[in-house]
């Protein structure tokens, strides 16, 4: 989105930074910063900066604000997270996996549809499995076997004719 590298271990680590901060002030875990990151970036920004000012103007929205969004009407939010989503989608890098093989076709419709239509949790899952699996056809296609002759030549019992009187004398030896 950037046109940068992605430093995810930064991110992951920040997360559960906040997720412990979060539990000690009785708080519960939540993750969301991907939202904030596309807005910040589609808007211009450039650095952590925006991050914190974000989080900031946040705090203080809840801090004056918090009692009047009880009179917000749940459609209204409904709107704006719509609209929100709408603009952090993709579109060039969707069309652009629909128009390429049939396994990743049905890996993107399915995790999308599951994702609007049941919850997202079950889309991620299923779109976890689903990916696993044509992941697992491509290499099963891309694995070529080949052969330099038999193994075994031929396949003959084993011959224990040489071991037999020495097998029957320790018998012996054992029963006296």
């Amino acid at each position: 989105m950037s046109g940068r590298r992605h430093r995810s271990n930064c991110e992951l680590v920040a997360q559960g930074t906040a997720n412990i901060g979060s539990i000690l002030f009785g708080g519960i875990p939540v993750t969301g910063t991907i939202a904030r990151t596309a807005t910040n970036i589609r808007s211009g920004a450039v650095g952590p900066i925006s991050g914190v000012l974000h989080s900031l103007l946040l705090l203080l929205f809840m801090l004056v604000a918090a009692p009047l969004a009880g009179f917000l009407p749940l459609a209204a939010l409904g709107a704006v997270l719509a609209v929100v989503a709408w603009n952090m989608a993709e579109r060039e890098d969707f069309i652009l996996l629909l128009r390429s093989s049939r396994g990743d076709r049905i890996v993107l419709l399915t995790t999308f549809l599951l994702t609007v239509f049941v919850d997202l949790t079950t889309g991620i899952a299923v779109g976890v499995v689903l990916g696993a699996f044509v992941f697992l056809h491509r290499m099963a296609e891309s694995v070529e076997v080949q052969g330099h002759g038999q193994l075994i030549v031929d396949d003959e019992p084993d011959d224990y004719s040489d071991t037999l009187p020495m097998i029957r004398l320790r018998s012996r030896i054992a029963t006296s």
